[in-house]
């Protein structure tokens, strides 16, 4: 985050880590703001700067941190009151770019932007996030719009956030919870019939809508959404992230003849032609399925009219037995 006074990171790394994520950054601020109040103030501030100066000179004497200190707020304490707000730490700490700032101009965020947003905080597909991630999120949400949003106001955001939709207050959001909190579009693919007859026309459509990098693949987060919307579209109802990494393990062993853990557009053909004539021969089956049923009504029929036949024959025979006897 470059400032606007332009200044550049107090240090390159941190944590072995050139750009630290929201949630990273968020962790760092909470681990030297003990009490909670929105600050680094001065008490907090030399074992932060401690931390510091390691990541940039590998190691400080005790009797350097106070030269330090004052070269820090003189640099980056922006207001002049001796102590660090969490913009300010975003000045001396190399952080990514807020992730949220490439889809703040979109009313509706298409569901490939959803998910690109859900993996880059559930880095390792978990399927939920956890108070810190969530804590990384609302951090990029909330200044999206202003750059100078309190700790506090985060805090606000988390906690409201799972009051609303933690039901079983394990302190973790899911990802059709998460769905909730954003403006993703209708299911892109309700409009289609996947299982029948789609046109050209129709499968280009879907094709450019998920491959939204056009590199002639879908992978990715891309994948992971067009799973979303098929299971959704086929479901009623969204899976959970589990399922979208299973479903998407079975459609790269079935579709990615390539092992580029993408899908081409010839192998999203594939997909879709085999799913098309699954749906054929369940038509067939169940069309035979019936033909057989009313053949078999028709020959019960004739059973049942021929037991009938039979028991009036006997009938009779036995009447005239009786009657010869």
């Amino acid at each position: 985050m470059a400032s606007s006074r332009g200044l550049k990171p107090f240090v390159t790394k941190f944590h072995g880590k050139a750009q630290l994520t929201s949630t990273e950054f968020m962790e760092v601020f909470r681990k030297y703001d003990r009490d909670g109040n929105g600050y680094i103030e001065a008490r907090e501030l030399d074992p932060f700067l401690q931390e510091l100066f390691d990541a940039r000179y590998h190691g400080l004497a005790h009797d350097k941190v106070k030269e330090m200190r004052e070269l820090i707020l003189e640099r980056y304490d922006k207001n002049f009151d001796g102590r660090l707000e969490i913009d300010e730490l975003a000045q001396i700490l190399p952080t990514e770019q807020n992730f949220l700032l490439q889809f703040h101009r979109e009313s509706k965020i298409s569901s490939v932007d959803f998910m690109k947003i859900w993996n880059h905080y559930d880095v390792y597909r978990e399927g939920y996030l956890e108070k810190k991630q969530l804590r990384g999120f609302f951090k990029d949400l909330l200044t999206v719009n202003n750059p100078h949003v309190s700790p506090q106001r985060v805090e606000e955001f988390v906690n409201g956030a799972l009051e609303s939709f933690d039901k079983n207050d394990d302190g973790e959001i899911e990802l059709s919870e998460m769905a909730k909190l954003l403006p993703v579009e209708e299911n892109f693919l309700a409009k289609f019939q996947i299982r029948k007859d789609l046109t050209r026309n129709e499968f280009e459509k879907i094709w450019y809508h998920y491959d939204q990098d056009h590199n002639g693949s879908i992978g990715g987060a891309e994948l992971d959404a067009l799973i979303r919307d098929l299971y959704t579209k086929n479901n009623s109802e969204p899976p959970d992230m589990k399922t979208i990494s299973d479903q998407r393990d079975v459609i790269l062993r079935f579709a990615d003849r390539d092992g580029d853990d993408g899908i081409q557009k010839e192998e999203l053909g594939l997909f879709f032609s085999v799913a098309q004539s699954r749906r054929v021969q369940e038509i067939k089956v169940d069309a035979e399925g019936r033909k057989a049923e009313r053949q078999a009504e028709k020959e019960a029929e004739k059973r049942e009219q021929q037991q009938k036949a039979d028991d009036s024959g006997s009938s009779k025979g036995k009447a005239g037995c009786c009657w010869l006897f």
